[in-house]
């Protein structure tokens, strides 16, 4: 069984969540670090051009960022590239992996449970291939 809650606002909703999964293509922020308590973990999909962002500079610079690509990250995902530009963030050292390297423990994940970590995905087809394959071979 699961339980649902409904909220008015965002920052209600946020302010008790354990996960946060963001899918808006804005260009305004929806989610500002202020509202994000430790321990969350955030996926963030929405945003992958440079002028969009789900967050502000302050969520960004809050969480132990990775991402699917680095390449793609500080080019496409607008959440990362304007935190740098506006020196939330201080360099692309921020970024400490890729999601594949953590799953195959070359790069740290989460070191406690305060921590606040963010993947933010730009949408990289392998895994959508991946995640089908998993479907498939468990059904």
């Amino acid at each position: 069984l699961i339980e649902l809650d409904v909220f008015s606002t965002v920052k209600e909703c946020v302010e008790v969540a354990d996960i946060i999964c963001t899918l808006v293509p804005s260009t305004d922020p929806i989610l500002r670090g202020e509202w994000i308590r430790t321990g969350t973990h955030i996926n963030a999909v929405g945003a992958c051009l440079p002028t969009q962002r789900e967050m502000d500079g302050t969520c960004i610079a809050k969480a132990a960022l990775y991402c699917d690509s680095k390449d793609a990250c500080f080019v496409e995902a607008g959440d990362v590239v304007l935190a740098l530009k506006e020196g939330s963030i201080d360099s692309q050292d921020h970024l400490l992996g890729e999601i594949g390297s953590v799953l195959i423990g070359e790069v740290e994940g989460r070191v406690n449970e305060e921590q606040i970590t963010l993947f933010k995905s730009l949408g990289i087809a392998l895994e959508d291939l991946t995640a089908v394959r998993a479907i498939h071979d468990a059904s």
